[in-house]
């Protein structure tokens, strides 16, 4: 679980074990979605203080290439209107 703070604002991303993936905003789901793949991406958009703004939340794999076994993490990128404000490297 991964929670990044924005303003008062919280988005928390939960990654389950068999690909499931759900983000939520301020306590709400926003995106969900089950992932088989490497690589996925949500987006998803809100009022903040009467401003129209879009989120996105990538998500990959760090480690990838990693020569000690079971080393793999997720990589979470999160953007606001397109400016990074989170990254897990």
């Amino acid at each position: 679980m991964v929670f990044v703070k924005y303003g008062k604002h919280t988005i928390e991303v939960r990654l389950g074990s068999h690909g499931e993936e759900d983000i939520f905003y301020d306590g709400e789901v926003v995106s969900s979605k089950i992932s088989g793949g490497r690589k996925s991406a949500h987006s998803f958009s809100v009022k903040e203080d009467g401003e129209d703004v879009i989120y996105d939340v990538k998500l990959g794999i760090k480690g990838l290439f990693s020569p000690i076994p079971g080393r793999l993490r997720p990589k979470i990128d999160v953007f606001r209107n397109g400016k990074k404000i989170y990254s897990s490297e």
